[in-house]
């Protein structure tokens, strides 16, 4: 199959990173990929003014470094790993290496192999140069996962081999930082209140992403935690936001952010007189934020009563609910389930829904914006804050809340 070098990381960090190997064609490399998008085919050398060995050298420096993913297959594709049986035969007789990996392979899957798993098997074996006893720890993580087959086991032995994987000590370190990140994944999942699916990659991308990073948990909690007050949820981008505003501080920790807050960023005027520090006293925010979360509840209540209503007035609208919200769902496990064509299937279903609701909705006299209380604030939505950034709106209320309080106490 043909390479593909998709960059990993942050565009900025992967930069940095590639300035750091300090290779001419590894940077020119880097260059080609980030200008296409971050992802992209191997040029053909001449592009790059290089011969094959020096791109090869390039392609393989940014993969040892992790600053791409490289999705280069087996270098024999599938429909030509036909081995004669006598061959195999041979070299697991008289392969005494070969022959305890089979052998191993053979006690994990619970029964003998097929001749079509064993020519993978043997393929990888002889073609990636890797130690036995190396394989067999991969085997160990493939069954360990629920996933010994053929396929996976393929996949991932080249994967581990373009890691850098060559000895049984690398792939003890290897299968070490891998049970490190699948725990912090878990970690991080569990802060999130996600149990019962597996991470989308986008959504995984991001995590991993964090984990790169060096986000401890707790900040990762408190950017969660004003994630969902100010939008009611779990929103990724936005929490993500939030932890991108915070690394381009300098902030480390969730000290380092309340230490910190209510300082203006040093991209902003400094002499700036709504961004001086103490320019709320405490719990002046925590209560206008209060306020913020019970005009949010209070136009979901309207809009849930207005929904209520048209159900019981028209049970088509009914029905068409109930289809929008199955829809939903359906969505939310194809993408779990990493199914790209279903989800897709799914998205143009719930337009198809879509239009169907708007047309009802004409013929009970209302539109879309029915079902959508406009929010007070149009530039934060009533969220409070647009980014990372206090909306002018919750500055206000701040300031009047403020005088509120002192008003109070004189």
């Amino acid at each position: 199959m043909e390479p593909i070098l998709r960059i990993k990381q942050d565009i900025r960090q992967a930069a940095r990173q590639t300035a750091a190997v300090k290779d001419p064609d590894a940077a020119l490399l880097f260059c080609y990929v980030a200008a296409c998008g971050g992802s992209c085919a191997l040029p053909p050398p001449q592009q790059l003014n290089m011969d094959e060995a020096r791109l090869q050298k390039a392609r393989n420096l940014l993969v040892l470094y992790n600053i791409c993913a490289d999705s280069q297959g087996p270098q024999k594709p599938r429909k030509e790993l036909e081995y004669d049986p006598t061959e195999l035969k041979q070299a697991r007789a008289g392969d005494e290496a070969f022959s305890g990996l089979c052998q191993y392979y053979e006690s994990a899957l619970g029964r003998v192999m097929r001749k079509s798993e064993l020519e993978i098997l043997y393929s990888v074996y002889s073609g990636l140069g890797m130690p036995a006893e190396a394989l067999m720890l991969l085997v160990n993580y493939c069954a360990g996962r629920d996933r010994l087959t053929p396929r996976f086991f393929e996949k991932e032995a080249y994967q581990w081999s373009r890691d850098g994987v060559e000895t049984y000590a690398q792939a003890e370190q290897y299968l070490a930082n891998l049970q490190q990140r699948f725990s912090r994944q878990g970690e991080i999942m569990r802060l999130l209140g996600i149990r019962d699916r597996r991470l989308a990659e986008s959504e995984r991308q991001m995590v991993d992403k964090w984990i790169d990073y060096g986000y401890d948990a707790d900040l990762i909690a408190l950017a969660y935690d004003r994630t969902a007050l100010r939008t009611g949820g779990l929103k990724w981008a936005y929490l993500d936001s939030i932890l991108e505003s915070w690394r381009a501080a300098g902030y480390k920790s969730r000290a380092d952010v309340e230490a910190n807050e209510g300082k203006p960023p040093a991209r902003q005027d400094p002499s700036d007189p709504s961004l001086r520090r103490g320019e709320f006293e405490s719990g002046v925010a925590a209560a206008v934020s209060k306020q913020y979360e019970r005009k949010r509840m209070q136009r979901e209540q309207i809009r849930q009563a207005r929904l209520e209503d048209l159900r019981k007035r028209n049970p088509s609208f009914a029905e068409n609910e109930k289809a929008l919200r199955l829809c939903a769902s359906r969505t939310a496990r194809a993408a779990a389930g990493e199914d790209q064509k279903e989800v897709d299937r799914l998205r143009q279903e719930n337009q198809r829904l879509l239009a169907v609701r708007a047309a009802l909705l004409q013929g009970l006299g209302h539109d879309e914006a029915y079902l959508n209380p406009p929010p007070d604030c149009p530039k934060c939505q009533d969220q409070g804050y647009i980014g990372a950034e206090m909306c002018s709106c919750f500055r206000e209320a701040c300031r009047q809340e403020q005088a509120r309080q002192q008003g109070g106490r004189r």
